[in-house]
């Protein structure tokens, strides 16, 4: 971990992003501790990751290789078609792309459930309009997110809601973690909030007074110092010090030389994210909203079969998953997590000219954890359904909403669960 020194931290984070850094991550200058821990929910624990670009969940989570749709698949897939000795098997003749072994046997001890035919309501195939459905709850409005519901209604039911009760990991400020009352953290880079002493510069109070006055200057510059900003500043000091603490305590087990399943976090998203967000966790700072993802799946050309650019997405995803599986068994809190792995859209289940697949609709909606029911859900995608039969789309049509399965999993949480748009019931019995 790289700690910034005092003159980094002023000139990098401060003279550039102080108000960012202040106003955007952390709101007005209150009262509020902003490092106090939330008074919501039950301890457990949400982590979301995003596939960005539509994952080809028929090339990656649910792969054709004994079944009668087999032949179809082989021939709408010429040139990227993965070669059925190595799927490895879930259910009834599918299974999951070579590079997932790892999840794999997770699956097999029964805490991967992947859930076909899941989507949006009316998916357009757009990506920026099906990834504002994921962020704000399928609302027509993108003024606030789903996750930021949550905390509003923490708040409504008295709790003390925290920043750090929802994250976003390298996502910026999404609108996911946008609330009425309360907004969530975004963090590009937690190791970033590492304060260093530098000699000649003083002691680290005057330090950290010095830092609480650029800030409030760059943030409220005609507002004079009262008491109120004064409480402002001594949140800053105290949730600065608080991820300072969280990137510093973490012992990487997820990174030792022997980890259970035989991989540590790679440096390609999303290891780096999930490795922050069990920081967080084993800092416990009362975190229980997660978000993070990882791009490259806008695959319209050469995705590849058993390698190429899906192989090596999957292979990152993959390790990753270990990693903070591991991690979170080693912290006693892999049965208090549970993460789920979406994405805006599907693909088509044609192979286009370029060896790539076009914007499709649903998903399969893939969750794990040790609270998790295993399986697959859903009907699988019969051979009929890969070709342009009688004004057949050769897309999958969505049969669940993906928040169904959300709502599941904010109830276990002991979470507001009613944050998203109105929506066909379902139960998924995930828990």
């Amino acid at each position: 971990m790289k700690a910034f020194t005092r003159r980094e931290f002023l000139k990098g984070t401060l003279t550039v992003g102080g108000a960012a850094c202040c106003s955007a991550a952390f709101g007005s200058l209150g009262s509020r501790i902003a490092y106090a821990q939330s008074m919501g929910g039950n301890g457990k624990i949400f982590v979301v990751i995003h596939l960005d670009g539509g994952n080809d969940w028929h090339q990656s989570f649910d792969v054709a290789h004994t079944t009668s749709a087999r032949a179809a698949y082989e021939q709408v897939h010429p040139v990227s078609q993965i070669n059925p000795n190595l799927i490895l098997p879930t259910a009834n003749g599918y299974g999951f792309h070579p590079s997932l072994a790892g999840l794999h046997q997770i699956y097999q001890a029964g805490d991967v459930r992947v859930m076909r035919r899941v989507g949006t309501l009316s998916p357009s195939r757009s990506h920026d309009q099906e990834q504002l459905k994921f962020e704000n709850g399928d609302f027509s409005s993108n003024g606030l997110g789903w996750m930021g519901r949550v905390m509003d209604g923490v708040a409504r039911q008295g709790g003390n809601v925290s920043r750090f009760m929802t994250m976003a990991i390298g996502q910026g400020n999404p609108i996911d973690i946008q609330g009425a009352s309360v907004r969530g953290l975004g963090l590009r880079d937690l190791t970033a909030y590492g304060l260093n002493s530098q000699s000649g510069v003083g002691s680290d109070q005057a330090y950290r007074q010095y830092i609480a006055q650029q800030v409030t200057n760059a943030v409220q510059p005609t507002t004079p110092i009262t008491a109120s900003v004064k409480d402002g500043q001594r949140a800053m000091y105290q949730s600065i010090e608080t991820l300072q603490d969280a990137a510093g305590s973490f012992t990487g087990r997820g990174l030792s030389a022997n980890p259970t399943l035989g991989a540590q976090y790679p440096t390609q998203s999303p290891g780096p994210q999930l490795r922050q967000i069990a920081m967080l966790i084993q800092a416990g700072l009362g975190t229980q909203l997660a978000l993070c993802g990882m791009g490259g799946f806008d695959l319209h050309s050469a995705i590849g079969n058993e390698n190429g650019s899906e192989a090596n997405l999957m292979r990152n995803l993959d390790r990753a998953l270990i990693a903070f599986r591991n991690d979170m068994v080693a912290m006693g809190k892999w049965n208090d997590v549970v993460i789920a792995i979406d994405s805006e859209f599907g693909r088509t289940i044609q192979e286009n000219g370029s060896a790539g697949v076009d914007h499709g609709e649903s998903i399969a909606l893939v969750m794990l954890g040790g609270a998790i029911s295993g399986g697959v859900s859903g009907s699988p995608v019969t051979g009929d359904e890969f070709f342009r039969n009688n004004r057949r789309p050769n897309w999958i049509r969505v049969e669940h909403h993906y928040a169904n399965a959300y709502e599941e999993v904010l109830a276990w949480a002991g979470l507001p669960s009613n944050v998203f748009a109105s929506h066909p019931s379902h139960n998924f019995n995930l828990l």
